[in-house]
């Protein structure tokens, strides 16, 4: 190693020759296309740079003397369906991977153990686990069985839809290791997520119920929403809202698992849940939260707010309220959870407090133009919600429920009103016929069309 030292003695330079040797051909015998094969096949991803040939001297590299300097190619990778993006050197005379450098520095962590059946938590937690994975691979001479493999490559996935998407770096926003247990315990088909730890029993490791789980320890890093009555409902309802956001062939939970479907967003009724508030269960005052009513409804309530979600992202008509929403798509959807539930949910909410985070939400990304949500976007929020009988309507489309809207019967998003009369601009009598603009329901004659007048059941019709 040789330094340049400046007058303050802080190196101005540095310069390291390797001792090893020059390879003793530099005319690869393996093509750049062979080589860009190996690193696809080895990724299940993509080459997305040209190759380059190159001398590696892998112990160069890593700090140490001698070493053996070999000609390569250099290959940009990206992996498909994981956060790894490498670059990766083959070994230009006989193909073999010499080296992979990740280019995508991230702070995932996990640590994947074999519970190897055991239902003793407190042992597993203090070491009494089979430690299979980390994150940087597969621990020396373990061999993993069951679904430990699935359930460590599911976690890894699952932390990627989260920085992918919304850039939080793990359930905590802080990086923090993800600790799962696979093949827990035989008795209980279960999953749960339990002091920063995953425990899921063997049949049960599929996208959405992983994803599930992790999303309680995100619910609980943020809203920390108290896992009883409707707030547990909640809890739930956003676990379940980013498992089949992971999961995104469908709107079941649990497919493919040992136990089948057990929820549906598009159908709650179809697995014993309401669909809407009046189907929702209830307890006399006073009754106390118990394994046997379900800690006061946690799952099956969750039903509703689930439905809400299915109409807002996919939209249709409920089935009981005869209320017609407009879809606005899963991108959309999935952004304005995220925000509600880590940045307005909290404490012992209701299904009220649900409704008003969610079209907060999407009203702050309608102003601020982000993710693409519209203001009509946001009046599907409102009328997801109105379907299942959590608030009223939004006739107009503009993000303000008709009974707060200075002008419900025309989108009027800022609620302008000039001379502060309490109606809004766009409904004064001056501002004319308001037909082309998916009118649902009239005023004033003005605003009909042609002939038509605003009859006395707010529709418009040929007289009066």
């Amino acid at each position: 190693m040789e330094r340049d030292v400046d007058a303050d003695e802080a190196v101005a330079a540095a310069t390291h020759t390797p001792d090893a040797a020059p390879p003793a051909s530099t005319t690869p015998s393996v093509s750049e296309s062979a080589a860009r094969g190996v690193v696809e096949a080895s990724l299940a991803g993509t080459v997305t740079s040209p190759g380059e040939l190159t001398i590696l001297n892998v112990g160069f590299l890593t700090g140490e003397d001698g070493g053996t300097s070999r000609l390569a190619w250099k290959l940009q990778g990206e992996a498909l369906g994981t956060a790894s993006a490498p670059l990766v050197f083959i070994d230009a005379l006989d193909g073999t991977e010499l080296l992979r450098l990740e280019q995508m520095c991230s702070a995932r962590h996990r640590k994947t153990y074999d519970a190897q059946n055991s239902a003793d938590i407190a042992n597993l937690r203090t070491g009494g686990g089979l430690l299979v994975y980390e994150e940087s691979g597969l621990v020396a001479g373990v061999t993993p069985v069951g679904e430990v493999t699935t359930v460590h490559d599911l976690v890894g996935g699952m932390w990627s839809y989260y920085w992918n998407t919304f850039q939080r770096d793990a359930h905590d926003g802080r990086g923090g290791t993800v600790t799962s247990f696979a093949n827990f315990d035989t008795a209980r088909n279960n999953a749960f997520w339990y002091r920063d730890a995953l425990w899921i029993m063997g049949g049960l490791a599929t996208t959405d119920i992983v994803g599930h789980e992790l999303t309680h320890g995100l619910v609980e890093k943020t809203a920390r929403l108290p896992y009883v009555s409707w707030s547990g409902a909640l809890n739930e309802h956003y676990a379940d809202v980013f498992g089949v956001m992971y999961d995104r062939d469908d709107w079941d939970v649990g497919e493919g698992s040992a136990l089948g479907v057990i929820r549906s967003f598009s159908d709650p009724t179809a697995h014993s849940q309401p669909r809407a508030m009046s189907g929702a269960a209830t307890w006399p005052a006073g009754t106390l939260p118990s394994s046997a009513n379900d800690q006061l409804g946690v799952h099956g309530n969750s039903g509703v707010f689930n439905h809400a979600t299915y109409l807002m992202s996919e939209g249709g008509t409920h089935a009981d309220s005869g209320i017609v929403v407009r879809g606005i798509g899963r991108e959309k959807t999935e952004q304005i959870h995220f925000r509600a539930l880590t940045w307005y949910m909290g404490g012992a909410s209701r299904p009220v407090d649900a409704r008003i985070a969610t079209r907060l939400a999407a009203y702050r990304f309608a102003q601020k133009g982000l993710h693409g949500v519209t203001p009509e976007d946001c009046g599907s929020v409102i009328n997801a919600y109105a379907a299942v009988g959590i608030g009223g309507v939004d006739t107009d489309n503009d993000c303000f429920a008709d009974t707060v809207d200075n002008c419900p019967i025309d989108a009027n998003f800022d609620q302008a009103d000039a001379n502060h009369n309490g109606r809004g601009n766009v409904c004064e009598p001056d501002a004319g016929p308001r037909c082309q603009r998916h009118l649902q329901t009239c005023m004033l004659d003005t605003d009909c069309c042609g002939a038509n007048f605003c009859q006395a059941d707010g529709t418009c019709g040929t007289g009066p």
